[in-house]
């Protein structure tokens, strides 16, 4: 079964309209100054990226969108976008660091950030091939496996797929996640993708030492943002389900 997911390219466009009200009425000297201010600024920097990706000047255009990020950092999916012209101009380093930006940020997002997840760790799996980076490889496989089986999971009843399939993928995700774990044994991020996979094939216990090693490794390697925040909330979760446990 092969999945493609095509990236959402965010298209911005404006041009503003006096209201009636604006038409009528006599304009004060800080609305006359924030005029004058927003006209003597010129093109934003989307726009001149758009006109240099028009003159396939790419360079240009990425030098724009770091610009407009530094100036609007909570416009997430124009930093997918930087990732992808990076990658177009096979500057393989600076378009990984862009897309883990973006994940750690889309985590954290709405649902359209999130959809863009899987897409985002193909893509840093692709860049791991051309870089020969064994352990990124198998890490982004593997949690790639792993977002496509939570959609699986997010499906009504008679939109699953063939029985056995979901099953097979978290075999998959294990296989690549065990392999990365292996290349890497100070990550902690192979061992907390495991517990979500090794708890959904019902494997409890290696869940659960999975679990552990993941919150030992992350005091020393942190993980993204949202992944730390659903570790503490899951290393505390199972403590408290113990303490209750005991007689």
């Amino acid at each position: 079964m092969k999945v493609r997911w095509l990236l959402l390219v965010l298209c911005l466009c404006g041009g503003c309209r006096m209201t009636r009200e604006e038409r009528t009425s006599k304009p004060t000297a800080e609305v006359v100054q924030a005029k004058y201010q927003e006209a003597s600024r010129g093109p934003d920097a989307l726009e001149l990226a758009a006109t240099c990706i028009e003159k396939k000047d790419l360079a240009g255009a990425v030098a724009h969108f770091k610009r407009h990020l530094r100036e609007h950092p909570d416009q997430v999916m124009i930093r997918a976008y930087l990732a992808e012209l990076l990658l177009k101009m096979k500057k393989f380093p600076d378009a990984q660091e862009q897309y883990e930006l973006f994940i750690a940020d889309a985590q954290e997002g709405d649902a359209p950030l999130v959809q863009h997840l899987l897409h985002c760790h193909t893509r840093l799996m692709e860049i791991a091939q051309e870089r020969d980076d064994d352990y990124a490889e198998h890490l982004h496989r593997g949690i790639g496996m792993v977002l496509l089986v939570r959609r699986f999971d997010s499906l009504e009843a008679g939109e699953q797929t063939e029985p056995g399939f979901r099953e097979r993928l978290l075999c998959k995700a294990a296989g690549e996640l065990n392999r990365a774990r292996d290349l890497r044994t100070d990550e902690p991020r192979p061992h907390w993708y495991l517990v979500e996979v090794l708890n959904k094939l019902g494997q409890a216990r290696s869940a659960e030492k999975s679990l552990k090693q993941a919150k030992s490794l992350a005091a020393l390697v942190p993980l993204p943002r949202a992944e730390q925040r659903s570790l503490c909330l899951k290393t505390s979760s199972n403590e408290l389900s113990q303490r209750s446990e005991r007689p």
